[in-house]
């Protein structure tokens, strides 16, 4: 198994991406629509356009010159169901150096081989990561997989031109009429991993 990468056209990367095994636990939930936030908040939070047919575990992590690697404890994890093919999560705030990672990728279909396993990005490879600012709305872009074999193909497109931040800010609008804050981008980076499994 191997992790391989094509590019297809302007700010998209697809990558062939093998993830192993890993657990549970960590918190489930995306932002409820009854949340209060504005710019004035020590939070951030953060809008990512996903398959709605997976589960994403999400660890905050730290970049350095070598790559990327988990700062985390257990409570820090996050295993998110896409509502609507969003994720909406409220996140301590994390830039620079400082970020979040999208470790796994589960089918959320019990019919695929890869959905009783659960799957990681081993150490070498490379994941999304992306920034969560405080006190702003940040859209990171699109992820979406398709499954091959044993393998799983994962598509990274940022989609952050002014019709996806458009249609970002009216599903807040709509969905989290509490949100006061606006809309910004900050869109999702490859990073190669530097702990974990190795393949």
């Amino acid at each position: 198994m191997n992790l391989g990468r094509s590019v297809s056209g302007p700010g998209r990367a697809i990558l062939a991406a093998v993830l192993l095994c890993s657990g549970c636990g960590g918190n489930w939930v995306n932002l409820s629509k009854n949340a209060a936030f504005d710019e004035g908040s020590d939070d951030a939070v953060v809008v990512l356009k996903a398959n709605p047919l997976a589960t994403f575990t999400i660890l905050p992590g730290w970049t350095d010159r070598n790559g990327w690697a988990v700062v985390a404890t257990l409570g820090d994890k996050y295993q998110i169901n896409p509502v609507d093919g969003y994720i909406v999560l409220k996140l301590a705030p994390r830039s620079g150096q400082a970020s979040y990672g999208i470790v796994r990728v589960r089918p959320a279909n019990d019919s695929s081989p890869m959905f009783a396993k659960g799957y990681s990005v081993v150490r070498g490879r490379e994941l999304p990561t992306f920034h969560a600012i405080r006190g702003q709305v940040t859209y990171v872009g699109a992820l979406s997989f398709e499954e091959s074999g044993d393998d799983l193909r994962l598509s990274i497109e940022p989609d952050t031109g002014s019709d996806d931040v458009r249609m970002v800010a009216q599903y807040m609008a709509r969905t989290y009429p509490k949100v006061r804050a606006k809309v910004a981008v900050d869109a999702l980076r490859m990073v190669a991993r530097t702990d974990g499994p190795s393949d």
